[in-house]
């Protein structure tokens, strides 16, 4: 595939600054890849601290509440990669727009404003630590395809999280089990309340249940009537129903029939939603997510490359086009098969031979920070950047002397498995050039668009170590975030990070770390939980455990059209945006 006169542009200037330390490589650049790549209003709710912060208009200025929303209109949208079916329990890769708009849950989180807001809940109660008491608003039905347009229940949100572990086991589903694990059961009392009884505490519990996957509520009889899955059908009493569906994209049209609130609630107005269509093309090319977004085609940009300096000019001086300042929401990380690399000082070398200011000053273009698995967007929570500086320290003499005290593992040749995606081989080349130079091994790259089918699914892996997209930085809890992947009940399965390992010694780490996962999940208040999830996180850092995260840039952009009006901008990043019904077009 020929590279366009962008990527051209792009990658040249980046790679201008970037060849010495990179090793003189260039980026073959190939398709997108498929990457799994988060009173009434909060009564009760636990308090919890989420990532904040200000933004900046870079280019246009921010859009602003009119005084009264406009209804109608088409929100056009790109979809950068095949979903894998629509289930809510465990389909996690490209659908966000469909599964968020045709499916209810008691309610989402905000992460701005540091606030459950409800959807099909009215109210809800947690009299202690282990327990939460939903009550379900009366006039909410499923869709008129949906189980004859019945009533929703207690029982459909009970039936509906009883079918996520199966769901998981049998069908192929990729939901973590962080998300779902600490429950008990789910209990429908009468109709309209349902009890949620807990394994054991979970600081963040409330963001948990209203995270897209996987306590979408479903209708019982739809799931039945297509062999326990509904991929290709809906089943849900969502604002909006599915009119297309296919390799070219989708259509989400406004359901007339969605029920109406007492009162307007924080992203769920009564008189909501208010834009009636959705249309998501299909579009994995990422020159042309660019230049569709620029010549008006679509409303948000969220092409496979984020907005950061190098190529914010693309943007500033766009006519109609909004470019905003945000936290940073993205950031990736270098995996460790856990029961290959079974030598700490072996992966404590690969990490010391990499020289992080360089990284910094280049890749990030001089705007990074430090990076561990709780993220610095979580204020205050995960440890300081001082203590993270020591863990990633550039040592090549000591990388050296750790490597050759390990064997000098896999023979000094390494096989390195990336996402064809630009960023992901820019990354993957400048480790390639560092481990070669600092560490004396031989690196080979294997580009791929298939993340699933090349770096998850072989087991042994076919690779000694792969490049990959972390969990979005703005989701609303540690737990899913960066840490989730060296977790022996999230992914750190999926790198052999478990409790029965037949390496001794990972099964005792892994032990470790689930026994401090579980004392920062039952911290009674946040100090003693920064505490905790300090320790746990430093055990993990200071061991190089799994995925080990790279450090990130301290800013990003969003880029959208400014037709669009009350678009939760501070937000994105996590799914409330998709799942608010409060914006509309002018």
């Amino acid at each position: 595939m020929e590279r366009s006169s962008y990527w051209q542009n792009y990658w040249g200037r980046r790679f201008g600054r970037r060849r010495l330390l990179a090793g003189g490589a260039t980026a073959g650049l190939g398709a997108a890849a498929l990457l799994a790549g988060c009173g009434d209003d909060d009564s009760g709710g636990d308090k919890t601290a989420t990532p904040g912060g200000s933004q900046t208009s870079t280019s246009g200025s921010p859009t602003k509440a009119a005084a009264t929303p406009v209804k109608g209109g088409t929100l056009q949208l790109m979809k950068t990669a095949k979903d894998d079916g629509l289930d809510p329990a465990g389909r996690v890769v490209g659908q966000v727009w469909e599964q968020s708009k045709i499916y209810s849950w008691t309610h989402m989180y905000q992460p701005s404003k540091e606030q459950v807001q409800l959807d099909v809940a009215q109210s809800y109660e947690t009299p202690d630590l282990n327990q939460i008491t939903f009550k379900f608003r009366d006039g909410v039905n499923f869709q008129p395809e949906v189980a004859g347009g019945r009533p929703l229940i207690a029982d459909d949100y009970s039936y509906s999280f009883g079918r996520v572990a199966d769901f998981v086991k049998t069908k192929g589903g990729l939901s973590t089990p962080v998300l779902s694990d600490w429950i008990e059961s789910i209990t429908p009392i009468d109709k309209s309340t349902a009890v949620v009884k807990q394994k054991r505490p979970f600081f963040d519990r409330m963001i948990a249940l209203g995270e897209r996957n996987p306590f979408a509520i479903v209708a019982k009889e739809v799931i039945e009537a297509n062999n326990g899955v509904a991929d290709n059908v809906v089943a849900g009493s969502g604002p909006y129903r599915l009119t297309k569906h296919d390799d070219s994209g989708s259509r989400l049209e406004r359901w007339a029939g969605y029920f109406k609130r007492d009162k307007d609630y924080p992203g769920f107005p009564k008189d909501g939603p208010y834009i009636d269509t959705i249309d998501l093309k299909m579009l994995t090319d990422p020159a042309a997510q660019l230049t569709g977004f620029l010549n008006g085609q679509f409303d948000i940009y969220s092409g496979v490359t984020p907005i950061d300096k190098l190529n914010l000019d693309q943007f500033k001086g766009a006519k109609g086009v909004v470019v905003q300042q945000i936290p940073n929401v993205y950031g990736r990380y270098i995996i460790f098969d856990m029961l290959r690399w079974t030598d700490p000082r072996a992966r404590e070398a690969v990490i010391r031979a990499i020289d992080w200011e360089a990284y910094i000053s280049t890749v990030l273009v001089g705007n990074g920070r430090y990076e561990g698995h709780v993220s610095g967007t979580f204020k205050g929570l995960g440890l300081p950047q001082d203590e993270l500086k020591q863990i990633y320290k550039f040592d090549p003499q000591k990388a050296k002397a750790l490597w050759q005290q390990a064997g000098n593992p896999f023979g000094g040749k390494l096989r390195a498995v990336s996402s064809a995606s630009g960023p992901y081989l820019t990354d993957t080349e400048f480790f390639k050039g560092q481990l070669q130079k600092n560490l004396g091994v031989t690196v080979e790259i294997e580009p791929t668009t298939s993340f699933v089918t090349k770096v998850v699914a072989p087991n042994p892996k076919e690779w000694e170590f792969a490049v990959a997209s972390a969990s979005s930085y703005g989701a609303g809890m540690p737990e899913t975030n960066a840490l989730q992947a060296v977790l022996p009940n999230g992914y750190g399965l999926v790198w052999n990070f478990t409790l029965n390992s037949p390496v001794p010694e990972i099964a005792e780490a892994a032990k470790k770390v689930l026994d401090l996962y579980y004392q920062e999940l039952a911290a009674p208040d946040k100090a003693t939980r920064i505490a905790k999830v300090q320790e746990l996180e430093r055990y993990t850092l200071t061991n190089y455990i799994g995925p080990v995260p790279f450090p990130v840039t301290d800013t990003t952009y969003i880029a959208y059209r400014d037709r669009l009006k009350s678009y939760p901008y501070s937000d994105t990043g996590t799914f409330y945006p998709q799942r608010a019904n409060d914006w509309w077009i002018e």
